[in-house]
């Protein structure tokens, strides 16, 4: 089985666009120009492929860029450096081969090559695919007391 983690390109975003549409109420819409705007803002944005099929994605932005969500801007009124999650979409047909937790761990690697401690804030909406890795990560990245759906307070990881 062929599996890759690798950059997003724009050949990607009818892709990434379809994913977000199948989890969409989990996330927020997103179209092609707003997509593009993102990509072009990110400091992350990866898709995870398997057999030369984007089955997953994962887009994170640092401090400074110019987007109007109001997490991402709850994050700039009180960090000055922190590298905030969009959003991350896991195909709802894809095998159960922890695409997420794949996602993630390419993340916090490199966040971790950044040099800094950042700063996350759980807002957990699941669609039940990433369950599995809820339970068994969140107590490592997330506030013991995480109540799906619902922002909870910001901790430091260094």
């Amino acid at each position: 089985m062929s599996f890759c983690i690798r950059p997003a390109t724009p050949a990607d975003y009818p892709a990434i666009l379809a994913l977000n549409a199948e989890s969409v109420q989990f996330t927020s819409p997103l179209d092609h120009e707003r997509l593009a705007k993102l990509d072009a803002q990110a400091a992350v944005h990866r898709v995870a492929e398997l057999e030369g099929e984007v089955v997953a994605f994962l887009l994170a932005l640092r401090e400074g860029a110019d987007y109007d969500s109001p997490n991402y801007r709850w994050f700039a009124s009180r960090y000055p450096r922190f590298l905030y999650v969009d959003r991350v979409v896991v195909a709802q047909s894809a095998p159960p081969n922890g695409f997420g937790s794949r996602l993630y761990a390419d993340l916090f690697s490199h966040a971790s090559q950044q040099g800094a401690g950042f700063h996350f804030k759980c807002t957990v909406e699941s669609n039940g695919l990433i369950d599995g890795f809820l339970e068994g990560r969140a107590a490592n990245h997330c506030p013991p007391d995480l109540v799906r759906g619902t922002p909870v307070e910001d901790f430091s990881r260094t």
